[in-house]
């Protein structure tokens, strides 16, 4: 199972992998720096989403070869009245 990750951040990958390894035996970890398409400091629910599906459909565009991209993503939103980043 070949995975690319939109981050070469550390601790993402380190959790993406150990994802993967719950679930499949033979994990590649693989990671480009692409673009989120989105503010540098998101704000809400859909920027968030929005920047982690872009970050794995533009990784797996970059390395065609892997079977999965990975996504992984940021920011502030609000909830009944608090933000949580």
């Amino acid at each position: 199972m070949k995975v690319v990750a939109g981050t070469s951040n550390p601790n993402k990958l380190a959790g993406i992998e150990r994802a993967f390894r719950t679930y499949f035996e033979d994990v590649e970890l693989f990671h480009v720096d692409v673009p989120s398409g989105i503010p540098p400091q998101p704000f809400g629910l859909g920027q968030i989403v929005e920047g982690a599906r872009n970050r794995a459909l533009n990784a797996l565009k970059a390395l065609e070869l892997c079977d999965y991209g990975v996504g992984v993503e940021g920011g502030m939103f609000e909830l009944e009245g608090h933000y949580y980043e």
